[in-house]
């Protein structure tokens, strides 16, 4: 045999076990990577790593009962057929959370708790009425609470005691903001306005033409526009409260700040 055919047989020898090598080599990766698979995904689906119970805090706006229910649906299913949404390591508690505060309203925050590997606690914090926006129609007939951003989050009782908002475009609809724009800024006029008048407020009946009534648990109301709302305006109105007829407890009617520098005091019996 000529020394160039034993080199070729060499060569052949040589690319073949070479190929036999990678081939193994490419087998045994595909073998552990599907070991793996399947031992990660029978993980997964064991019972001790499965939330298999859910409670919630105590609530005042919302059916804890429904809350759970979906809670629970939300933990049905797979993330692409592989992992369970109920594994206690990957269950998607955000969209569990956005899903909570979309239905319910009240709801202002969701915080998760595992306790251990198959329970799971939702804690609820819900928003706090600060006031009432009535339907101006039907006095009383619907109203809803208001949080301290003016967004209407629950139904409200007539026999609760707060502040008291008519009109401003009332829908009746939960999830709603009164006066989107201005709300913030009245506020903080209304609550200046009991210190300077020394008088609580009962209601704000704001009509379409943005003019407001402000009417006091001790009687008479104060009339201004939305537009006007600022510090020298309450500073003309402290002054009238200020005024002699006021001093000596006299019943008004009305106080009317709408006219620029004209002002108009009706008081009881003229």
């Amino acid at each position: 045999m000529s020394p160039k055919k034993v080199t070729q047989s060499k060569k052949h020898s040589l690319n073949a076990r070479r190929t036999r090598r990678r081939t193994f080599l490419v087998g045994s990766v595909v073998v552990v990577g599907v070991l793996l698979s399947v031992g990660v995904f029978v993980g997964l689906r064991r019972e001790e790593v499965t939330l298999a119970s859910v409670s919630v805090s105590e609530t005042t706006y919302v059916r804890g009962d429904l809350i759970i229910e979906i809670v629970e649906e939300s933990l049905r299913g797979s993330f692409a057929f592989i992992v369970p949404r109920a594994n206690a390591f990957f269950y998607p508690h955000d969209a569990i959370q956005k899903e909570l505060q979309t239905t319910f309203h009240s709801i202002k925050e969701v915080t998760f708790k595992r306790e251990g590997l198959t329970a799971l606690a939702v804690s609820i914090v819900e928003r706090t009425p600060e006031a009432r926006w009535c339907d101006d129609s039907t006095p009383g007939t619907r109203c809803l609470f208001l949080d301290e951003t003016g967004f209407a989050f629950a139904l409200a009782t007539s026999s609760e005691s707060m502040r008291t908002y008519t009109g401003g475009g009332f829908a009746g609809t939960l999830g709603t903001t009164f006066l989107p724009e201005e709300y913030q800024r009245l506020k903080v006029f209304l609550d200046d306005l009991t210190t300077a008048s020394g008088r609580t407020i009962t209601e704000v009946a704001i009509d379409e033409y943005g003019d407001v009534f402000v009417r006091f648990k001790e009687g008479g109301e104060v009339r201004v526009t939305l537009s006007s709302i600022n510090t020298p305006l309450l500073d003309t109105i402290a002054s009238v409260f200020r005024s002699r007829r006021f001093s000596e407890g006299d019943e008004f009617l009305y106080a009317d700040f709408r006219f620029g520098n004209k002002i108009y005091v009706k008081f009881v019996g003229e």
